[in-house]
């Protein structure tokens, strides 16, 4: 059960021919309920679960899975963005190669704002892109 974490800041590349199409879905913000739940604030929107938990001056911390309902393996990718006070803003995109049928996958990664902004205390968080292949 392995599962890479990649800073995907560039547009992704097409599909290589003869490939089926990536199905890309961006959630509405209508459909993503942000709630706190002690200190940790969480969001559940399509197949994925994101955790973010301020870390002080550090940053946030965020924890996602992803579960793979397609009846045949996928590589699934999700774009997480964190923001909130003080001009905090930073995204990441989590790459989860070669899910099963049926299966979750998680991973973890601390975010630092490249200024040095210190973790906010009220968070927005958006899943920006869910990405099954």
């Amino acid at each position: 059960m392995s599962a890479t974490a990649e800073d995907h800041r560039a547009p992704e590349s097409p599909s290589a021919a003869g490939t089926p199409p990536e199905q890309s879905s961006t959630p509405s913000a209508q459909e993503q309920q942000a709630v706190q739940e002690g200190n940790n604030w969480v969001l559940s929107d399509q197949g994925v679960e994101v955790r973010v938990t301020p870390q002080d001056e550090l940053g946030a911390y965020v924890a996602i899975s992803v579960t793979n309902d397609k009846d045949t393996s996928s590589d699934i990718s999700a774009t997480v963005r964190v923001r909130g006070d003080n001009g905090f803003d930073e995204r990441y995109t989590f790459a989860f190669p070669d899910v099963p049928s049926g299966t979750e996958h998680g991973n973890s990664q601390m975010l630092t704002d490249i200024g040095g902004t210190p973790a906010p205390e009220n968070l927005d968080i958006d899943i920006v892109a869910v990405t099954r292949s």
